[in-house]
């Protein structure tokens, strides 16, 4: 037997199976561990000392936030009295404060409506159009209610691709109509629908 064998060595952390909840796991399937030079002043802010760890995460944004919130409330718990463990809030957001990007929808309904009303020389038919894209949203405001989703980029992106898709087939179903009152002007409105 090895003199060594009883160490608990680097080697030992990363490759042996740590059992959580029953199940076995190996440090080196989960995370790396590296050496690097850390910086030899510790930062101070507000008169307290600051250190800073950072982490990679890989996988939906929403559970590592909540993983995050949860490990942080746990540390917090059995750290000493005047330590404090709390996450860095200035990374890039949604804009939440004033929500400027939602007046894009309102200029892509305009230009929606001026183009349609070009298209059809008429006012009415934009119109028709573009009560259309409140029906087509009901789809993307149930799913992220159900699923329970944060409303960011990609709801957006499929606010934005919802109109399109919708109002492309919308200008389909009326120019066929359009077609329709000329070639059979004999024909009531109502019988051509």
């Amino acid at each position: 037997m090895s003199v060594q064998s009883r160490e608990y060595d680097l080697w030992n952390l990363q490759h042996l199976p740590h059992f959580v909840n029953g199940k076995p796991y190996k440090i080196s399937e989960l995370a790396t561990i590296e050496k690097g030079q850390a910086p030899q002043k510790v930062g101070k802010v507000n008169q307290q000392y600051r250190l800073c760890l950072q982490y990679e995460y890989i996988g939906a944004a929403n559970q590592g936030t909540r993983i995050q919130e949860r490990t942080l409330k746990e540390f917090n718990a059995i750290l000493p009295m005047g330590y404090t463990a709390e996450k860095d809030t200035n990374y890039w957001n949604w804009d939440k404060k004033d929500n400027k990007q939602y007046l894009l929808l309102l200029l892509i309904i305009v230009i929606i409506f001026f183009t349609t009303s070009i298209l059809f020389n008429s006012l009415k038919q934009p119109l028709a159009v573009i009560f259309v894209i409140p029906i087509s949203y009901i789809g993307v405001f149930l799913t992220f209610y159900w699923f329970k989703l944060n409303f960011d980029q990609g709801g957006f992106a499929s606010f934005i691709l919802l109109c399109g898709i919708m109002i492309n087939a919308s200008i389909y179903i009326l120019n066929e109509y359009n077609l329709l009152l000329t070639s059979k002007p004999a024909m009531p409105p109502s019988v051509l629908i």
